[in-house]
């Protein structure tokens, strides 16, 4: 029969205020605090320890989707002036 792991406990400080703000936010997310710190140490330890990079903490990726997203708007801004243009309307600046 297997048996579980055992789990340790791990106490720090930190400030009234951002206890119940971090609570407050985990809980509006339905999520525990201590499920919300699991999932940081795990993260923390794929990208530091093991050098390995999460998308959405990779800089380039996350530069490039912004690129990417201005490139669209930007787009999307000149069609829509095209089709202003061909209907004679014009934008008050």
């Amino acid at each position: 029969m297997a048996t579980a792991p055992t789990k340790k406990t791990i106490t720090f400080r930190v400030e009234p205020e951002l206890k119940k703000a971090f609570i407050e936010t985990a809980h509006a997310n339905n999520q525990t605090a201590a499920q919300v710190l699991r999932e940081a140490m795990r993260r923390y330890v794929e990208v530091t320890a093991t050098g390995k990079s999460i998308e959405h903490m990779d800089m380039d990726a996350v530069m490039k989707r912004m690129t990417d997203k201005q490139a669209e708007w930007d787009a999307f801004m000149e069609t829509l002036e095209a089709e202003d243009l061909k209907r004679g309307i014009v934008a008050k600046s």
